[in-house]
């Protein structure tokens, strides 16, 4: 008997494949949003320190261009960090689309690979079979053979 094979292997690899592609790109967009939530936390830091340096020259004394400074300084960084906030919730949006991109992707090949391996058993019994009748009918030969030979 043949070799067992399964004639959907190419698609049931092309899903995988496909499912894998899908993996990675989950990956990046969890390294972008890790990555632009420390920004803000870095943002945070850079506003706080910035608070405390205005109320420290404020203190002592300084200049009121000097002082001048840290106004427009908070509200640019605070634009920073409304915009990495937006980016943060587009690529959670993205993150949750691939999400259930990949749960199809799964579905996929979990229907390919219980088809496979349904085939497979199916495969597995015709070879049982097929052995079984072999032996018998040897051993149906062989018996004869040896009536013949009393």
């Amino acid at each position: 008997m043949n070799k067992f094979k399964f004639k959907l292997d190419a698609l049931l690899k092309l899903r995988e494949l496909k499912e894998h592609q899908c993996k990675v790109e989950l990956g990046f967009l969890n390294r972008e949003i890790a990555n632009r939530k420390a920004k803000i936390e870095k943002l945070g830091l850079s506003l706080d320190e910035s608070y405390s340096s205005q109320n420290e020259m404020a203190r002592v004394g300084a200049k009121g261009h000097e002082i001048q400074f840290y106004p427009m300084y908070n509200q640019g960084v605070r634009a920073d960090v409304d915009k990495t906030l937006n980016e943060i919730y587009g690529l959670e949006k993205r993150h949750s689309e691939k999400l259930e991109e990949l749960a199809k992707k799964r579905g996929q090949v979990k229907l390919l690979g219980n088809l496979k391996d349904k085939e497979h058993k199916k495969y597995i019994k015709e070879k049982n079979k097929e052995l079984e009748r072999k032996i018998s009918e040897n051993f149906i030969i062989g018996f004869s053979n040896k009536e013949e030979e009393i």
